[in-house]
């Protein structure tokens, strides 16, 4: 979730948050704002918390450029739905880039 983490009161907007916020479909979404937080760290439970969070991203513009934020920006992305995903499923991306750019000797997480 853009909006709700990224934007909310007492937290500075900079860099690309401000340009995903304008395109996200979450901050205007309606949902509870804990739907975008599930409570299990199981992925098919979390996935099933989040059902109605996870609907407004399958049509979001911002998508993708969400996800990749919340994986640059891990100590506002290892929390909520981002993209899509829940925290577990992007933990394992995490792990798949640090392997892939070990591998290929690229610095980038």
């Amino acid at each position: 979730m853009i909006d709700g983490v990224s934007g909310g009161a007492g937290v500075r907007r900079a860099g690309p948050w401000p340009a995903a916020m304008s395109a996200a479909s979450c901050a205007r979404s309606g949902e509870d704002p804990d739907a975008w937080f599930p409570d299990s760290a199981d992925v098919s439970e979390a996935r099933r918390q989040a059902a109605g969070a996870i609907a407004v991203c399958d049509i979001c513009l911002a998508r993708a450029c969400c996800l990749e934020l919340s994986l640059r920006n891990w100590d506002i992305g290892q929390h909520g739905v981002w993209g899509g995903l829940v925290p577990a499923e992007r933990e394992t991306l995490r792990r798949k880039r640090r392997v892939r750019h070990a591998e290929t000797g690229s610095v980038r997480t």
